[in-house]
């Protein structure tokens, strides 16, 4: 990060304060506030234009190259898009522009711009408000055309045998079978394992606690297939062991199984398997998985557990208390099916 860039986040953190009692903001919401500030001087080239004055407009003035009236395309504006955007009065910002994870675009020396889920008309008033607050345009014609829409994508995850996203072309769908065969097949038989489908669960850090449709491989006569289903946009498709729950507190307790799922803010997600020579504690996962990144909840990580009748507890585990100076006696022992959610963290201001 330049210096210019952490005298802005120092400003914008400052500038979330507003009184003197405690609050809490998530680091999306700091990043958002850097497209609200001034921060123009930050952005700014050596070679910045004068900023151009013209006489005042109506604001329904029509971007130059983008549609008029009701259109039928609804695309939006999405990660990875590629966007070509005109300014009739300022050639300097004129090109094409990708849209970054957050949904945002730097246009030149103007900044940071989000347009996250916008349709073309309505990045194009967005940008117009932008350039005659922050920029000081007296009147801005603008132009939005998403030049590359982005992809879609679905998620597969469990015993498969390569998990991670599948890109869909926008607006498409995949149907289950054919994620699971681009996802490299599910490991073990079909009658042992069961797909869990979370509609929207890439959109949610914990979507293993959402709602969800189960299908099994087997039909009611015992032949093997594979549901109808198809996945569309931020889906994930979840293939799991099923064990019944009496057979499943047997196995925990001849200790055999050994494995924790990891979800949320972590290096890599997924399942994590301990020898029965190794330690099965919280301390023991954390090395295992390399640490966690620099924005993990390390103070506040849960646990989930169920129980040999089916029903689940929580426990919250300070990871950083235990890591502070190593004693075993703080150490958070682990069980065979153990679900751990990572959360972002949260930043405090006062």
């Amino acid at each position: 990060m330049t210096f210019a860039k952490q005298i802005l986040l120092l400003g914008v953190t400052l500038a979330l304060v507003g009184c003197t009692s405690q609050r809490e903001v998530s680091l999306s919401e700091v990043l958002q506030q850097l497209e609200v500030q001034d921060v123009t001087d930050a952005f700014a080239s050596p070679d910045k234009p004068d900023t151009p004055s013209f006489p005042m407009t109506a604001l329904e003035a029509t971007a130059a190259g983008a549609s008029t009236g009701d259109s039928e395309d609804q695309s939006t504006i999405q990660p990875d898009s590629v966007l070509k955007i005109s300014v009739a009065e300022e050639s300097g910002l004129n090109g094409s522009y990708q849209v970054n994870k957050l949904g945002a675009i730097s246009l030149g020396y103007i900044g940071p711009v989000i347009l996250f889920n916008m349709t073309e008309q309505e990045a194009v008033q967005k940008i117009q408000d932008i350039l005659r607050g922050r920029g000081g345009f007296n009147s801005a014609t603008v132009g939005v055309k998403i030049h590359r829409a982005s992809y879609d994508q679905c998620k597969v995850l469990g015993v498969v045998g390569s998990a991670g996203v599948i890109k869909l072309g926008p607006g498409d769908f995949v149907t289950l079978n054919n994620a699971l065969v681009r996802a490299g097949g599910i490991k073990g038989a079909a009658s042992s394992v069961r797909v869990r489908v979370v509609r929207e669960g890439m959109k949610s850090p914990v979507w293993q606690s959402l709602p969800g449709e189960v299908y099994t491989f087997i039909t009611e006569d015992g032949k093997v297939r594979v549901p109808n289903v198809t996945l569309r946009n931020n889906d994930i498709a979840y293939v799991f062991t099923y064990v019944p729950p009496r057979a499943r507190h047997a196995r925990a307790v001849r200790g055999r199984g050994r494995w924790v799922l990891v979800l949320g803010e972590v290096n890599q997600e997924g399942f994590y398997q301990f020898t029965k020579d190794e330690r099965f504690t919280m301390m023991n996962l954390y090395f295992k998985m390399g640490g966690l990144p620099q924005f993990a909840n390390d103070k506040s990580v849960e646990v989930i557990r169920r129980d040999g009748e089916g029903y689940e507890e929580k426990f919250k585990v300070n990871v950083r208390d235990i890591l502070s100076d190593g004693d075993p006696d703080k150490d958070f022992d682990l069980e065979p099916g153990d679900r751990i959610i990572v959360k972002e963290r949260r930043l405090t201001l006062f």
